[in-house]
């Protein structure tokens, strides 16, 4: 499985290095917002994760003091 990853980068590392100065710009830009997205995406996540800890603690306490069942 590496020797396949290490051929997918060096095919990917052939191909940038024959792109244009321009095409490269482009492809600079569009991977910069591809990551900006991934990052955002990666924020919710842990944000989503976050309030299920949350609630599933508030619950625990809830129990524990007699509130709920």
């Amino acid at each position: 499985m590496e020797k396949k990853e290490n051929n997918k980068t060096e095919a990917y590392t052939r191909y940038l290095n024959n792109m244009s100065f321009a095409d490269l710009e482009h492809h600079a830009e569009i991977s910069a917002n591809i990551l900006h997205v991934l990052h955002k995406i990666e924020e919710k996540i842990s944000t989503v994760s976050d309030i299920n800890r949350d609630c599933k603690l508030a619950i625990k306490i809830y129990r524990s003091k007699g509130l709920i069942k």
